[in-house]
C-alpha cells in the first residue's frame, strides 16, 4: 500500500488536526496580510488589522479532496499512479514541510528510501535528506547510501541468537571520536575507505588482503575449498597494501563484524637486510630479522606477551606451527608470500616452468624468483597455476586458506 492510499483509507483520523492547520493558515497567511494592509493605511496611531476567522472553518473538506499531481510538461499524472521512488520522495517532502510549519524537535524514519531509485537518484536522496530542518533515521540496504556517508552516522543492526528468544538485534556504531582515540588519523581513513565499496556494512564475515591479486587467490581457494559465495555473506576486501590494515582491523572489531586477515610474512618482520633483493639466500628465498615491526599489529592480534614470543620463535624454527597459533586468532601468513609460496611447492615448480616456458638449464627456485620475478607476480601465473595443483600438492599455507576459512564462514551464519 502506498503512502497516499494508507492517507485516504486512515484520513477520518487526521480530522483532530485541523485545529493545527487552521493555525497554521492563520500565523503565515492571514498575519502577514494584516501587517501588509497596516502598511498601506497612512493613518497615525497605534492601530493595526487583525485577519480572523468568524468561526472554526471545516478543513477536513478540503483534505477529503486533496490530491498530488506531478506534471512534466503537457503531461499530469496523479501521484498514485508514479513510480513508488517518486511516491517516496513526495512523502519525504511533505513530512518535512509539516516539521517545518508546526516547529519543534521532530524525527523523521524512513524504510529503504533508495527503493527503486537509480544510484545517482539515491546520491540525490540522501544529499535533500541531510538538508531537511529535522533529524532523519532511515534504513538501507544499498551500498550507494552507505557509501555517501560518515561511517559515523551508521548504526549497524544485526541479528544474533538468542538464549531466551529466537533471536536477538544487537546495534553497534563508530562514536565520533573513535579514528582520534586509536590513534589514526580520520581524514586518512576516508582517503582509503572512499576507494572502496561499503559492501562489507552486510557481511557476515569479511576477509581482508593485501591486494587484488590476493584477493582473486583467496577466492579461488576458499570457493575450491567447498564455500559457496551466492550462500553465505562474505565481501573480500583489498586493501592495496598493508599500510592501510589498521583502517579495516580496527573497524571491523569495533562493529563486530566476523574477520579474517591473509597477509605476508613480512608483515610482521623485517627483511634481514631491510630489502627484499639484499636479503634473498642462495636459492632466492627471503630472510627476515628475527623481531616484530613496530607498524604490525601483532600487539592487538596477540594481547598475550607469551604467545608474542613463542610465535616469533616459530617464525624460524617451525613456521606450520606458527600459522597454527595466527589461525587461533583469525590470521592467516603466507610462509614468504602468495608468489613466492608457489616457488616452494615441488610440483608448482614444474608447473611454473611449463607456464614460463623456462629451459631445463635455468630451471630452479632462484631461476623463478630472480629471473621471473616479474611473471611470477601476475595473476595469470599464480591464479593458473594454482588452478592446476591438486589440493594435496598446494603449498602450506594455500592448504589452510581453503580449509580454514571456508570453516570460519560456517561459524559464523546466523
Amino acid at each position: 500500500m502506498s503512502w497516499v492510499q494508507e492517507y485516504t483509507k486512515n484520513r477520518d483520523r487526521i480530522s483532530p488536526k485541523v485545529s493545527e492547520l487552521t493555525k497554521i493558515i492563520k500565523d503565515r497567511t492571514f498575519v502577514g496580510l494584516s501587517k501588509h494592509l497596516r502598511a498601506l493605511t497612512h493613518l497615525n496611531g497605534s492601530f493595526e488589522f487583525e485577519l480572523d476567522y468568524s468561526a472554526t472553518p471545516d478543513f477536513s473538506l478540503l483534505i477529503q479532496d486533496l490530491v498530488l499531481r506531478v506534471k512534466d510538461g503537457s503531461t499530469t499524472v496523479e501521484i498514485t499512479d508514479c513510480g513508488s521512488g517518486t511516491q517516496s520522495l513526495a512523502a519525504v517532502g511533505i513530512y518535512s514541510y509539516l516539521a517545518e510549519s508546526l516547529g519543534g524537535t521532530y524525527i523523521l524514519g524512513i524504510e529503504e528510501p533508495e527503493q527503486n531509485l537509480h544510484p545517482q537518484a539515491q546520491r540525490s536522496l540522501l544529499a535533500a535528506l541531510k538538508k531537511l530542518p529535522l533529524q532523519v533515521i532511515f534504513t538501507t540496504h544499498s551500498t550507494v547510501m552507505l557509501d555517501s556517508l560518515e561511517h559515523e552516522e551508521v548504526a549497524l543492526c544485526r541479528r544474533v541468537s538468542s538464549s531466551s528468544r529466537g533471536f536477538e538485534i544487537t546495534v553497534t556504531q563508530l562514536t565520533r571520536t573513535f579514528w582520534g582515540d586509536i590513534g589514526i588519523d580520520r581524514a586518512k581513513y576516508y582517503n582509503f575507505h572512499r576507494r572502496r565499496n561499503s559492501d562489507f556494512f552486510f557481511a557476515d564475515f569479511v576477509i581482508l588482503t593485501e591486494s587484488p591479486i590476493d584477493a582473486e587467490l583467496v577466492k579461488h581457494l576458499i570457493e575450491d575449498g567447498g564455500l559457496d559465495f551466492a550462500k553465505h555473506s562474505v565481501s573480500i576486501i583489498s586493501l592495496d597494501g598493508v599500510e592501510s590494515l589498521p583502517y579495516a582491523y580496527h573497524l571491523l572489531r569495533k562493529i563486530k563484524i566476523e574477520f579474517a586477515t591473509v597477509v605476508d610474512k613480512d608483515y610482521f618482520l623485517p627483511y634481514l637486510n631491510d630489502e627484499l633483493e639484499s636479503s634473498r639466500d642462495a636459492r632466492g628465498f627471503p630472510r627476515y630479522r628475527q623481531q616484530y615491526k613496530a607498524t604490525c599489529l601483532i600487539d592487538l592480534m596477540l594481547p598475550d606477551a607469551v604467545k608474542r614470543a613463542d610465535l616469533l620463535n616459530l617464525f624460524f624454527t617451525n613456521h606450520s606451527r606458527a600459522l597454527s597459533v595466527l589461525e587461533e586468532v583469525g590470521v592467516f601468513c603466507f610462509r614468504y608470500s602468495m608468489d613466492i609460496d608457489l616457488v616452494g611447492s615441488a610440483t608448482a615448480q614444474g608447473v611454473l616452468y611449463g607456464r614460463l616456458n623456462i629451459p631445463a638449464a635455468d630451471q630452479s627456485p632462484y631461476g623463478l624468483l630472480i629471473g621471473r620475478k616479474n611473471q611470477l607476480k601476475k595473476i595469470e601465473t599464480v591464479l593458473g597455476t594454482t588452478k592446476m595443483l591438486t589440493p594435496g600438492s598446494l603449498p602450506n599455507s594455500y592448504k589452510r586458506i581453503r580449509k580454514k576459512i571456508p570453516e570460519l564462514v560456517r561459524a559464523t551464519v546466523r
